[in-house]
Formats: structure tokens, sequence, C-alpha cells
């Protein structure tokens, strides 16, 4: 089964979530509600939903979902879309930048679009909307409002009419309905059992497979196990799932995300990390000093010495920095008691190759609060600063390995 982009517009709908507070009196739901509602839905743990819609325009559709949201981003949707008397079976899973949809052939893996966007539905539709008080029962608030943004009507053809039930107990929102005064077009929503225990299972779709070959074969038998933990939690810390077996001496690893050649090879390199203190030396000009003397990267005329090591992989620490739409840079945490000199170059290395330099030594935000720390900005990209980081912050292996990238 193959769907059309347009097919899978249909399958958006927009939900609003009140104050988890007892409510009082209608009162409290101003203009400002739905904004405040939209943030408590994020804070969750989870909720269940049901979905149904029917539309005659622009062409005539019927469907039914059951689903499910996951803080922070995990979404489930199943169920069946009917259009020209066929009916297909749908389902969604969603985590992060990545949506997977089943088809004959098994998951496949896509970019994700706001139909598996829960809050980014709900930001849209919710934005300067007005909920008007409109009456009540034993059990419900009842509010009603003009979508602002619709995809099932995004020309806004069908003059439709949102109604929100509260429930008073809780102040949970229960039912959602959109519909125009014909009712041909209707959208019908629940959402029930909140914060229950369960997880919504990723499918697993390689997208890159490796075979790490040792360059020296393992000494003793508790090795083996400590590499696999020790691989498995580098990549479950930059979110990438993986697979990990023992083919007699070779490993073999299937991750659900495709990395640079750089990325893979340090990713699975050894990973002994330094960090030195330096300085720039000319590459042409012969140095009387016993300083080691490394290329920095691949740019053959970029040299540095290195002259005092200042921390490794068990007494240094790495954070990624965050500004905005920048990209992201590489802070590295060190303690000494070594004066350091002002204008110093901090050189980083992994497995004896210098990878990044630095002198800056001051952290653009407060979330860290030690003295000694060091900031690379020169990092070629987002991924090999995130790896970088993990590499930093777990151990070392064992021993190095040879990696073979194979074609999926």
């Amino acid at each position: 089964m193959k769907l059309a982009p347009a097919h899978l517009a249909f399958f958006i709908f927009i939900i609003t979530y009140p104050s988890c507070i007892r409510l009082t009196s209608p009162s409290i739901y101003t203009e400002q509600s739905p904004e405040r509602a939209w943030q408590r839905l994020a804070e969750l743990k989870s909720f269940h939903f049901t979905l149904q819609y029917h539309t005659s325009t622009p062409a005539k559709i019927t469907a039914q979902f059951s689903g499910r949201w996951e803080n922070p981003d995990r979404e489930q949707w199943d169920g069946l879309q009917q259009q020209d008397r066929r009916t297909q079976r749908i389902a969604f899973r969603a985590k992060g930048d990545r949506q997977f949809l089943l088809t004959d052939s098994g998951w496949q893996i896509q970019p994700r679009g706001l139909e598996t966007r829960i809050l980014k539905q709900i930001e849209q539709i919710l934005t300067d909307t007005k909920l008007t008080y409109l009456n009540e029962n034993n059990r419900f608030y009842r509010y009603q409002f003009t979508p602002k943004f619709l995809i099932i009507d995004p020309l806004k053809t069908q003059n439709l009419t949102g109604i929100l039930e509260i429930e008073k107990q809780t102040g949970l929102l229960r039912t959602i309905h959109c519909s125009n005064e014909q009712k041909k077009t209707e959208w019908t929503l629940k959402i029930h059992h909140f914060n229950q225990k369960g997880k919504i299972g990723i499918p697993f779709v390689p997208a890159m497979t490796l075979e790490l070959h040792p360059k020296d074969r393992p000494q003793k038998i508790w090795e083996y196990p400590k590499i696999t933990a020790i691989l498995r939690r580098r990549l479950d810390q930059l979110g990438i799932a993986s697979r990990i077996k023992w083919q007699a001496n070779t490993l073999k690893l299937s991750i659900d995300h495709s990395l640079t050649r750089t990325s893979t090879e340090l990713l699975t390199a050894k990973g002994e990390v330094e960090l030195w203190a330096g300085e720039w030396t000319d590459p042409n000009q012969q140095s009387t000093e016993t300083a080691q003397v490394l290329q920095l990267g691949v740019d053959a005329v970029r040299m540095v010495a290195l002259k005092k090591c200042l921390g490794s992989n068990q007494s240094l620490k790495a954070v990624v920095v965050k500004d905005n739409q920048l990209p992201a840079k590489l802070a590295v945490i060190f303690s000494t008691a070594q004066p350091i000199n002002s204008g110093e170059l901090f050189i980083l290395t992994v497995d004896g190759r210098a990878i990044a330099a630095s002198n800056l030594r001051e952290l653009p935000t407060d979330s860290m609060s030690e003295k000694n720390s060091v900031l690379f900005t020169d990092i070629e990209n987002d991924q090999l600063t995130h790896t970088l980081t993990v590499l930093i912050n777990n151990p070392p292996l064992p021993t190095d390995f040879l990696c073979y990238i194979k074609n999926n």
C-alpha cells in the first residue's frame, strides 16, 4: 500500500487540553487558556485518542483511527480510510524527526510530517483562538470556537464550528467535535486514558550496516560483552537504535540512522579522548622542543604542538551547547590544579589524532558552573559534535576496530 501525500493530509486532527486542576467556574477559560492547555498537554506522560471524520470536499473520504501519544514525541496511529469504495488500513509510528508508514513491503521511513505531530497541530489550531462558554451538564462544560486552521478544510470553505467538552471533575478535555451546518464534513475526537503505563514500539529499519573487525583480538572473554555495552551506550545517548551481533571475531552492527564517514569511524573507534594545552606550530619550521606535533584534522598546514595533558575520558565531561539556529558547539569541562595561561590553545585528541582546537574558555550559558571549560566551535557539523560528546562521556573500548560500511 502506498499513500499519496494528499491522503496523508486527512489524518490530521486538532485537540486541546485544559488545566488539570479542578474547575470551579467556566470563567477560568479565557482567551489565554488554549495556549496554557497546549503547554500542559505536552507535560503529560501519555494519552490515548480515537478519531472519526468524513468529508465530501475535495473528495469523499471516511476514516476512523485509534492512537496514542507519549512524551516527549512518540505517536501511534492505527485505522481505516475509505475513499471511492476502497478501504485502506493505515498504520503510523513516529519518533523524533521521522515517521514510519506500514506498507506491503514493511515499514517505510519518511521525514516526519504534520500528520504525526499532534502538538504542532494544536499550536496551529489554537493560536489566537477564543473559546466561548456554551452550556454545561452534570459532567461537562461545553465551549464553542471557530477553528483557525484545519487540514481537512485548508481553504476554509466549509464554515466549520468547533465544540469542546471539558470534564468537570478533572478539567481534562474529553471530546472535540468540528462540523459544518449541513454535517457533510464532521470530525470527532475523543481523548481518554491519560498517563497510562506502556510504551509505543518504534519499528527498527536499518539505515546502515557495519562490520567491525578488532585490530587486536580481545584477550579475555568478558571483553566481548563490555565492547557491546559501551557501543550500545554510545548509540543510545545519540538516540540511535541498533542491533549488535558477534559472529566469530567480527561484530556486526546495524543502526537506524545514516552517519557520515567521520562520525561512523569515531563512533566505532576505541575512543581514548584527551584534552591538551598546546600551541600552533609552523609545519616548515623545525622545533627544538620535545612536544608532540600533530596535524589538525585533514589540513596539512594546520599543525599543533601538545604540551600538557589536562584530562581524558575518566576526568572530562562534555555537553552540547545550542544557541537558537546556530550550529551546535562542544563544551568540554575539565579540572586541573595547574595554572592555565591566558589565550592558551586547547586541543582535543581522539586515539592520538587531533580533532579540534580552541582558545575559548567561557561557556555562553549558566548550565555549567565548573571553573575550567573550553568551547569548541570549529567542529565540522552537529552530528560530529554529538558524536564527540558521547565519546568523551563514556570509557574507551578495550580494543580498536577496523570499520567496514556495508550497503543496505
